[in-house]
């Protein structure tokens, strides 16, 4: 007998997709958990606080943990560097909480929208392979004094085109 996803977010979905890559993958309860190699990262379907917005009602909210290794929050808490390391924050953002720091993010999804597998599943997928490496890579470069990664964007007018028709 198969489970009911929570709050209609299958972490099945999510847990398949992530087989093929490096990322040990388990599901527990409301919660997958993605072991990378030096880090874990926690999906978590949430009910929301509040069912009830002006525009229309939440379904479900999903938060996206990493905790930080205690031997980098403490040199991140020394270089007082929380607000300017979140510059460079893109899927997730570092987050300070009852003294400890760990990346985090949080999806809202609201009732009505069938937007699943084409916006929110890619969405979840990438913060979970993604948004620590990223941050951590702005920790790296921070620590180094070196210049963040640039460069020019590969997007054309088309592709603007087709994110904008999406919305």
């Amino acid at each position: 007998m198969s489970r009911q996803p929570p709050r209609g977010i299958s972490l099945e979905d999510l847990r398949e997709r992530l087989l093929p890559t490096t990322i040990k993958v388990t599901v527990q309860g409301d919660t997958l958990i993605a072991q990378h190699e030096h880090f874990t990262t926690r999906v978590e379907v949430l009910q929301p606080e509040d069912l009830e917005t002006p525009d229309r009602r939440i379904s479900s909210v999903v938060r996206v943990t990493t905790d930080i290794p205690p031997q980098l929050q403490e040199v991140i808490m020394a270089m007082g560097a929380v607000a300017d390391l979140n510059k460079f924050a893109s899927l997730g953002a570092l987050t300070v909480e009852h003294g400890n720091i760990y990346i985090g993010s949080r999806l809202t999804i609201y009732e009505g929208l069938n937007t699943w597998d084409t916006l929110h599943l890619p969405l979840l997928l990438l913060t979970t392979i993604c948004a620590t490496d990223a941050i951590l890579g702005a920790v790296d470069r921070a620590m180094r004094r070196q210049q963040s990664c640039g460069g020019n964007s590969e997007w054309n007018e088309s592709d603007f085109r087709q994110a904008h028709e999406m919305t």
